[in-house]
């Protein structure tokens, strides 16, 4: 009995475990597209970019919201800050927990955004 409560201990530190791993992962995976959406010639305005960047998130599973995305531009490089919340199950159907991610992505551009208000 004792080595079967051990097992489940285990098991539920290495579910935790992984799904923090999952969350990280497609938190830098987002990330790592959204610097490639912000360096393509094909998006040219602002709301364009915006846009991706929402369809970006709901591709990966992310309830990003349209106001939790900041565009800029400093001459040819664009700065895009986001921030969403991942709700983390540590323990399955028992403790959920709500992860908020911020982050920034800064790329270079061959030619400047449109910056058009939506």
């Amino acid at each position: 009995m004792k080595t079967i409560i051990q097992l489940l201990i285990v098991a539920l530190i290495l579910n935790a475990a992984f799904q923090a791993a999952r969350s990280y992962y497609t938190f830098w995976d987002y990330r790592s597209s959204l610097t490639e959406e912000v360096q393509r010639p094909r998006v040219t305005s602002a709301s364009q970019l915006h846009q991706r960047a929402v369809d970006l998130g709901t591709d990966y599973g992310l309830n990003i919201e349209w106001n939790a995305i900041q565009i800029t531009a400093q001459g040819d490089r664009t700065i895009v800050n986001f921030r969403y919340v991942d709700p983390v199950s540590f323990v399955p159907k028992y403790y959920v927990r709500p992860w908020a991610y911020e982050g920034s992505v800064s790329a270079m551009r061959q030619r400047p955004l449109d910056m058009d208000e939506r």
